[in-house]
């Protein structure tokens, strides 16, 4: 197909910019579990324009949701009963009550007492959806024992695609770091470098995999021993990770056997982290079935 190298272009290229987005975002707009800004900005690298919409979709933060519809609507608000009172005044007129605003509103701000601040403020929180309310400098509340920041009122499928996408993160994370090492130090089990590949990626994945799951632990339940938090990530994502290799192996070898001759793509051609973009998204289909059995059965919590 000629427009094969096009599309891929597009969709590596898309993925580089999409985790760029995210990554922008996440610095106003950071998630109250700190791992989760890392699994986005991968999400966003792998699942390129998908990424991108299921962030803005369900993974930003209610708070800031709520904050920037605040803003919205009390700009519109403001805006309207100024283009109500400026409505039918002469030029000169409308200049002279545009200098009297402004020194009204300087006048406001400095007889301000706390008190009237304080009615203010009772007044926007009464306006504010409680469940997508956040303290300032409440972020990391998610680090507290037994605190889950953010999941109450969340649909299980999201909980369920979130811990998926955790999961994920730390999968791709292993391709990438191991199919650019191997790529300058080729390394071959039994003579093949495929297998050796899958291998390397398969170990990282653990690695990184279990370090991504040990930090969630860790951020909900800090007074947890270390070692007992390790075995809980390890048990929580072995089989979840594992799933997400298989389905990656798996379309790979469809790519390499079937569709190019046993030969291995160049792993600095977009084709190659194309494939491994849809690769990517073969595993997260294998292992969100597995996921929503670990965490049916209690050996995983929903993010």
């Amino acid at each position: 197909m000629q427009q094969f190298p096009y599309i891929a272009e597009i969709f590596v290229i898309g993925g580089i910019a999409s985790a760029a987005v995210i990554a922008v975002d996440l610095r106003s707009c950071r998630q109250p579990m700190r791992i989760m800004n890392s699994v986005w900005v991968l999400t966003g690298l792998w699942a390129s324009f998908f990424g991108l919409w299921a962030y803005f979709a369900f993974g930003r933060t209610r708070s800031c949701l709520v904050r920037e519809r605040a803003s919205t609507t009390d700009s519109e608000t403001d805006n309207s009963k100024a283009d109500d009172r400026m409505a039918g005044m002469s030029p000169d007129r409308q200049m002279e009550a545009m200098r009297m605003d402004g020194m009204s509103e300087t006048a406001m701000k400095m007889d301000e007492t706390p008190s009237d601040q304080l009615q203010k403020d009772s007044i926007r929180m009464e306006d504010t959806p409680a469940e997508g309310m956040q303290m300032e400098g409440m972020d990391d509340m998610s680090g507290m024992p037994g605190m889950r920041m953010e999941t109450s009122g969340q649909p299980r499928w999201q909980s369920v695609v979130l811990s998926t996408l955790h999961c994920g993160a730390g999968c791709t994370l292993a391709d990438l770091i191991g199919e650019w090492f191997l790529y300058f130090v080729p390394i071959a089990i039994g003579g093949s470098l495929l297998a050796g590949s899958w291998v390397l990626d398969y170990v990282l994945a653990l690695i990184f995999g279990v370090g991504f799951q040990y930090a969630a632990i860790h951020g909900m339940e800090r007074t947890l021993p270390r070692g007992v938090a390790i075995r809980r990530a390890l048990k929580a994502d072995f089989w979840s990770l594992t799933a997400w290799q298989a389905g990656m192996y798996g379309w790979m070898a469809i790519v390499i056997f079937a569709l190019n001759g046993g030969m291995m793509l160049p792993r600095t051609g977009f084709s190659f982290w194309f494939m491994m973009q849809i690769a990517m998204a073969c595993g997260f289909l294998l292992a969100l079935p597995v996921n929503v059995m670990l965490i049916r059965r209690g050996i995983k919590h929903g993010m």
